[in-house]
């Protein structure tokens, strides 16, 4: 499967790399992989603690989904992204490296036309400038 979904983030995660988005349209890319776990409470473990990065969600991004297409492997609890508890790893499903350039987004031709030239980078770019402002930083 090879589509773009959108997501919701976490403001109150810790993960370095999305800090400051609120939400995300990005390409998956799969049809198997998906967050899953059998340890009970885990989920609301890493809720409490804010490692719970991003939720799959519709055109709104007012709450997560679990239904598919918006959620498109059966991931529980829509969870698209979690990061470790000090917010520098990220395990992320969608593939913000697929949108680094606002021309590998599925409408470029017609913002392109709407506004007459694209300015702005990808979102998946937006991610890794995180990164990057992150490890300046540290």
């Amino acid at each position: 499967e090879d589509r773009w979904v959108h997501l919701l983030l976490n403001p109150a995660s810790p993960c370095v790399w999305t800090r400051g988005l609120g939400r995300l349209f990005l390409p998956v890319r799969h049809g198997e992989g998906k967050f899953y776990t059998d340890r009970p409470g885990l989920i609301e473990a890493m809720e409490r603690s804010g490692q719970i990065v991003a939720r799959y969600t519709d055109e709104s991004y007012r709450e997560s989904v679990m239904d598919y297409p918006c959620n498109p492997s059966g991931s529980l609890g829509a969870i698209a992204a979690v990061c470790d508890a000090g917010g520098t790893i990220c395990g992320m499903m969608p593939h913000p490296e697929a949108c680094l350039s606002a021309y590998n987004h599925p409408s470029w031709t017609r913002e392109r036309a709407a506004k007459g030239t694209l300015s702005s980078p990808g979102a998946g770019a937006a991610i890794f400038a995180r990164g990057v402002e992150y490890a300046r930083q540290s």
